[in-house]
């Protein structure tokens, strides 16, 4: 089967939408699969990783007037004579056999792109719920949604599968879950993970790096920046003087770390689903509009604790005592998703080819 992605990322939308899509198309390789990655922005960092995996990179020239550093990217659908350029750019780029599915993960594309781009059997992947699409398959890993959010909003006869336990994540997440469960009785907290997107939208990671030392409590700290990141040039001269940061710099060890970490400081994206599959603790900062729907159903799931980036400090120092806190969060993340959503999709993809 061959199953080709289009999807983008960049210093603005960040590397979530092509690490679900790299989840999925690594699931379909294992099973066969031949995948393909569409693209018109994507970081030198991301393509080395989905090359590394086995995947074809296949990019295109920006449409004009398309741009993925607005800061309405994920709010605002291009408009129609802009997708259908990005279509034909798309199907130039699949070539003249058409993939049994093509992958659409964008959120400045909607039924006019999925229409005209190609592809035997269009999937969609979305956590918005904001506009049309045209395809036979949709996704939306959210916790909450269900598909009377989507009803309206697609062809009648196309099937929606949703929650986190369709959540699109590496295999190591599940491999790695029995430790993680094992390792969250573990008391008191030590270690803690900040990883706010490698975007690091605002600089948001020195200034969470800094509240967490001024705490002055003794912690390890992990960090996770992407090459591009505005902190990174803190975050380096604050590890140089500080032994207990770690920096990592556009880290594929992320399980790894999240079992070594009691505490995580994260943003509400793709990492969310990660850090509930492995029972992490975690203080969500919403960096985009797009996250707070997330963050909003995983704090009243009391799976994570939602906060501002001026507060992580106080609401950290506070976690770090209530020991009792920490063991609920784990244990209601954990209920969350078990890790296994790319083979439930991969699953799916196989059996409505047939």
């Amino acid at each position: 089967m061959r199953v080709m992605f289009r999807t983008d990322a960049s210093p603005r939308i960040g590397g979530g939408h092509v690490m679900r899509c790299l989840a999925l198309a690594d699931a379909l390789r294992a099973r066969g699969a031949t995948c393909g990655f569409v693209f018109s922005s994507m970081p030198e960092a991301l393509q080395a990783r989905v090359a590394a995996a086995g995947h074809a990179l296949l990019p295109i020239d920006r449409t004009p007037h398309a741009s993925t550093e607005t800061e309405e990217w994920d709010r605002v659908v291009l408009p129609a004579a802009v997708q259908e350029e990005d279509a034909r750019r798309t199907r130039m780029a699949l070539g003249p056999a058409e993939p049994e599915w093509l992958v659409i993960d964008h959120y400045q594309l909607n039924a006019v792109f999925e229409a005209a781009a190609g592809g035997a059997r269009r999937m969609v992947i979305d956590d918005l719920a904001n506009r049309k699409h045209a395809c036979d398959l949709l996704l939306d890993q959210t916790l909450g949604r269900n598909l009377n959010d989507y009803r309206p909003l697609v062809p009648t006869g196309c099937v929606v599968v949703t929650g986190p336990e369709y959540a699109p994540l590496r295999p190591e997440f599940a491999a790695a879950r029995p430790r993680a469960l094992a390792r969250r009785s573990e008391a008191p907290a030590r270690r803690v993970l900040v990883s706010l997107g490698t975007a690091d939208l605002g600089g948001i990671t020195a200034r969470a790096l800094d509240q967490i030392l001024a705490l002055n409590v003794g912690l390890a700290i992990d960090v996770v920046l992407g090459r591009a990141a505005p902190s990174l040039a803190h975050v380096e001269d604050v590890a140089s003087r500080h032994s207990e940061v770690r920096l990592h710099i556009d880290s594929d060890a992320m399980a790894e770390l999240m079992i070594e970490a009691d505490l995580a400081v994260g943003a509400a994206g793709t990492t969310s689903w990660e850090r509930c599959c492995l029972a992490l603790p975690a203080l969500v900062v919403v960096l985009a509009g797009n996250q707070r729907f997330i963050a909003q159903q995983l704090h009243d799931a009391g799976a994570q604790i939602m906060v501002d980036g001026q507060s992580i400090g106080g609401a950290l120092q506070a976690l770090l005592i209530d020991h009792a806190q920490r063991a609920e969060m784990a244990q209601r993340a954990a209920r969350v998703t078990d890790g296994l959503g790319s083979r439930r999709l991969c699953d799916t993809l196989f059996n409505m080819r047939k």
